[in-house]
């Protein structure tokens, strides 16, 4: 019965991390597809200048190129962090139930042997 609860427990503390997941694995690939629109624009610009091109007409493309990459990487980054310092918690309160389960079936034990006052 312990241990049963015992996953649950875990179960309960790991319900969102799957959503975490997707977040760090998404975000970083929409700041790229945001970096692939941006070097798009800006080739576009260039085309469509032909040699009569600024860097002024390549900034936009450039810059939301930029932007969006970075963005992507702020938010994926500390969501990396704060999953690994999920999983971690989790895995410490596992070994903490683990430890005192065991805990209380030697103390059952004992009590059953007699030994416990």
């Amino acid at each position: 019965m312990m241990e049963r609860e015992g996953e649950e427990q875990i179960q309960y503390l790991e319900q969102y991390l799957g959503a975490l997941l997707i977040i760090i694995g998404v975000e970083p690939m929409m700041g790229f597809l945001g970096t692939i629109v941006g070097l798009i624009r800006a080739f576009m610009a260039w085309e469509q200048l032909g040699s009569n091109i600024t860097v002024s007409a390549l900034a936009a493309g450039i810059y939301q190129a930029m932007i969006t990459t970075a963005a992507g990487l702020l938010v994926a980054i500390p969501a990396y962090i704060l999953y690994h310092l999920i999983v971690g918690n989790i895995k410490n309160h596992a070994q903490e139930m683990t430890y005192y389960s065991n805990e209380l079936i030697d103390i059952l034990a004992k009590s059953k042997e007699g030994v416990v006052r």
